[in-house]
This record gives structure tokens, C-alpha cells and sequence, in this order.
């Protein structure tokens, strides 16, 4: 059997990372190996539904410019074995003194930290037990108008690099009020299913006053579909809501990874039901 690993002509190859998202690895309870789950997603990929957060759990954001971060991983034969070095590094403008007292506040902290890049691919570095390390530098005046702060993340690990399906599904974990699901379709297969409402004592939950709306984005956050009631959605019963997408809808929709928020209004007020984590195949 003959396999092709490598082209890349007529895809998108743009070089850099264009968000950066940290957590402490104490907000972290857990993170399962997705070596040890293949049912889930393909190794080396992280379900989104395999990580779980504290509560009130710390999530920063970095802000840099474009082609100032670099993502980058090398492996190395050592007597312990494979030990790959994962690492992403960060230029900021300017010797800001706010980032300078972060970094010494932080600098002792163990990170797991994800990256996105501009083709839209995330990488998870660290977990919970292996934490990236901080460590940064500062420089001035070495050419004119040059100043600049360096961070750098980086861990050594025993297992391969590990991919997260979708950046922005990290919405979903820190709602922790809406359950969390994970749905698998096929493209350019119609996909139907029922959800059963029930109340926090597990009995029915009466849905008849509910408008509900069914919203579909891609990993940019863009939605890509958006059903609701008497178009794709319908009531089946007064707990009960069916939802339905066509084959037309399906087939306009690329393989990967999305998310699926199902919320109704009512007088006004939005209502979040359940939260999806959709893998179209």
C-alpha cells in the first residue's frame, strides 16, 4: 500500500502564530493523553472534551504582532531515550514595565500553553504534570529604535507534539454551567439528532416556552450555520427538540473541527442550553 505524507500544494502555508493563550497548570484538573484515547480524535490530537478547568480557572491572553512568535519542537536521542523540546517563542516592542513585573510575579509558574497559527493550526504545549517554563530577556539600544522583550515557553517531553482541534472551543470549557457534549458527522451526510431536556433533578424539562436557535461557527469564530425553530429545528415533545441538517448544509461545511452552541430566547433573554463539540469527517 502506497501512502503520500508532505504535499502541500494549493493549501494554505502561512508561517507564524497569531494567538497565544496561557494557563496555570494548577487551573488544570485534568488532561487526558490522547495516546491512551485514540476513540476520540487521531493521535496526536487533544479533544477539546479531554480537558477539563478549574473553576474560575486563569486564561491569558498575549498580544503581539504579526511574525513575533514562533512555534517550534525538535526531538533528540537521549540515554533516557526520545525527549522532544517544544518551545514557543514571543517578540514584544518596547521595554514595557507592566510585562516586566508579569514575568516576576510569574516566572516560578508551570504553564500548558496554546498556540494557533495563521493556517489555523493549535498546538498544546505542556500539561498539568510537565508544565512549560518561563523565561524571558530584554534588550535595548543595540540598533536604532530597537527594543524588545523575548518570552519563552518550552518543555521537554518523552511523547511526540500535541495538537488541540480547535482554539476557540476553549468557550466551551469555561462556561462550566452549560453541559458539554461531543457530536461526529460525516460531510454531505444529513445529520439528525434529539436532545432530551431534563431539570437538575433529572426529571423532564418542559421546553414549550423556548425559542431555540442552534448556531454552528469554524475555528474562526465565524458561523457557518445557523438553525432554528421551523428550519432545522422542531419540538418534538415538551422536553424534547430535534435538529436536523440537511445534506446540502452538511456538504458546505470542510472537515475539522467545529462548535455548536444551542440556546433559546425568551423575552428577550438568552438561555444557553447545551454547548457542542462538532467533528465533521
Amino acid at each position: 500500500m502506497e501512502q503520500e505524507l508532505g504535499a502541500w500544494d494549493g493549501e494554505h502555508n502561512a508561517g507564524g502564530i497569531r494567538r497565544l493563550k496561557l494557563i496555570p497548570t494548577t487551573d488544570i484538573i485534568s488532561l487526558f493523553d490522547p495516546e491512551l484515547h485514540p476513540d476520540v480524535l487521531p493521535y496526536p490530537f487533544i479533544a477539546i472534551t479531554n480537558l477539563e478547568l478549574a473553576d474560575n480557572a486563569t486564561i491569558l491572553d498575549l498580544t503581539f504582532q504579526r511574525d513575533t512568535a514562533v512555534y517550534s519542537w525538535v526531538v533528540d536521542e537521549t540515554p533516557n531515550g526520545e525527549i522532544y523540546t517544544v518551545s514557543v517563542t514571543l517578540e514584544i516592542p518596547r521595554l514595557q514595565q507592566t510585562l516586566l513585573g508579569w514575568f516576576s510575579l510569574n516566572r516560578a509558574r508551570r504553564w500548558v500553553v496554546l498556540a494557533e497559527d495563521l493556517n489555523g493550526t493549535c498546538y498544546l504545549i505542556g500539561d498539568p504534570d510537565n508544565g512549560a517554563m518561563l523565561t524571558g530577556s530584554a534588550t535595548t539600544g543595540v540598533r536604532a529604535g530597537r527594543n524588545v522583550q523575548r518570552l519563552e515557553l518550552q518543555v521537554k517531553q518523552k511523547h511526540t507534539p500535541w495538537l488541540l482541534e480547535n482554539l476557540n472551543h476553549l468557550i466551551m470549557l469555561i462556561n462550566k454551567s452549560v453541559p458539554l457534549i461531543r457530536i461526529t458527522a460525516f460531510r454531505k451526510e444529513r445529520y439528525d439528532e434529539e436532545f432530551a431536556f431534563k431539570d437538575t433533578a433529572g426529571n423532564p424539562q418542559d421546553i414549550s416556552a423556548h425559542t431555540f436557535y442552534l448556531d454552528v461557527f469554524d475555528r474562526f469564530n465565524y458561523i457557518k450555520l445557523q438553525l432554528q425553530e421551523g428550519s432545522g429545528l422542531l419540538k418534538q415533545n415538551s422536553n424534547v427538540l430535534q435538529a436536523a441538517i440537511t445534506t446540502a448544509q452538511m456538504s458546505s461545511l470542510l472537515p475539522g473541527a467545529y462548535r455548536m452552541e444551542l440556546y433559546s430566547l425568551r423575552e428577550g433573554e438568552r438561555d444557553d442550553f447545551l454547548h457542542i463539540a462538532f467533528t465533521v469527517l
